[in-house]
C-alpha cells in the first residue's frame, strides 16, 4: 500500500506531498535481490528508516518499525467487530501508473464507515502477487482502498483476488485501460468502488504500516475474508506492466515480503 492522493485535510494533504518527493527523489522497487529493494529500503535514506534493512556486519533483517505490513494472517481471534459500511459514490475514471502500482485516484465524498469512525476514500491501487498472505498462501492480486480520517490516520481495506472463471468487471476494465508506461489516462466516463468489493464483508483486522516506503506505521488494516475473482489475462498483463516499471529491471512483481507479527493480534469477523 502507498501513501494515498490529495484529497484530505491540508495538513495531511502536505504531509502526503512531502513523503511523494522523498519516494520520488530516492529509486526503490520491490526486488529481494536487488540493492534497491525490500532488505534495503530502511538504508536508502533516513526517511525510510522506518523499513528497516539488512545492514552490512548484523545478521539477519534488522528491524526498525515493528508493526510493518503486511504480514501473513494465521490463527486470527474470533471477536465482536463492527460492520463495515461502504458509502461509495462514482468517480471520474483515470488510471495512474506510478512506476510502482496502477492506481486509480478517488475524487472527495466517498467513505468508509467503522463504528463511530469515518474515513475518506483517497484511491486504490493493485499488487501482484498478494501482499498479504493466509496461512502462507498468496492471492494472484491484491487491491488497497486507501482511507485516511480528519487527523489524517489511515484505513486501508484490502481485497485478494484470485484467478477465476467469472472475473470482476471493473477490475478488467480499468486494467483494458491502464497505460502500460509511468503516467496518467483519462479513460472518460465514471466508475464505483463499490464493485470491486465481494458480496460478504467478513474482514480480519489488525494495525499495521504502509506497505512501501516510507512504511509509515499507524495503519489500520481490514482485510476482507471473501475473495474477488480476476482473468488470468489480467494477471498475466499485470506482471508484464510491472517489469516495465523504470526502476524494476523486469522484476514482474510489486509485492514487499511479509513481515513478522511481533504478537499482534489478529481478529476476525465473520
Amino acid at each position: 500500500m502507498r501513501p494515498g492522493k490529495a484529497i484530505a485535510p491540508l495538513a495531511f494533504i502536505a504531509s502526503l506531498l512531502g513523503l511523494a518527493q522523498v519516494s520520488r527523489a530516492q529509486p526503490w522497487n520491490q526486488d529481494p535481490e536487488s540493492d534497491i529493494g525490500p532488505g534495503m529500503w530502511g538504508e536508502l535514506t533516513p526517511g525510510f528508516r522506518t523499513c528497516g534493512s539488512e545492514i552490512d556486519g548484523l545478521p539477519g533483517f534488522q528491524e526498525t518499525g515493528r508493526r510493518q505490513s503486511p504480514i501473513d494472517i494465521s490463527s486470527p481471534t474470533r471477536t465482536k467487530l463492527p460492520n463495515l459500511m461502504f458509502f461509495y459514490d462514482e468517480t471520474a475514471f483515470e488510471i495512474e501508473n506510478t512506476g510502482h502500482v496502477i492506481e486509480v485516484p478517488y475524487e472527495a465524498g466517498s467513505e468508509l464507515r467503522v463504528g463511530g469512525e469515518i474515513f475518506t476514500l483517497n484511491q486504490f491501487h493493485f499488487h501482484a502477487p498478494s501482499e498479504h498472505t493466509i496461512n502462507g498462501r498468496h492471492a494472484d492480486m491484491e487491491v488497497h482502498l486507501v482511507h485516511t480520517d480528519s487527523l489524517g490516520n489511515n484505513a486501508v481495506v484490502g481485497v485478494l483476488l484470485d484467478v477465476g472463471a467469472n472475473p470482476n468487471a471493473l477490475i478488467e476494465e480499468i486494467f483494458a485501460n491502464a497505460p502500460t508506461d509511468e503516467g496518467h489516462v483519462d479513460v472518460g466516463g465514471s466508475i464505483d468502488a463499490k464493485g470491486l468489493l465481494p458480496g460478504s464483508r467478513g474482514y480480519y483486522t489488525y494495525a499495521g504500516s504502509l506497505t512501501t516506503p516510507p512504511c509509515t506505521e499507524g495503519v489500520r488494516w481490514f482485510v476482507l475474508r471473501r475473495r474477488v475473482q480476476v482473468s488470468q489475462e489480467t494477471v498475466d498483463f499485470f506482471h508484464q506492466v510491472i517489469g516495465e516499471f523504470p526502476e524494476y529491471d523486469g522484476f514482474e512483481q510489486n509485492n514487499r515480503p511479509v513481515r513478522p507479527s511481533n504478537g499482534r493480534v489478529i481478529l476476525v469477523k465473520r
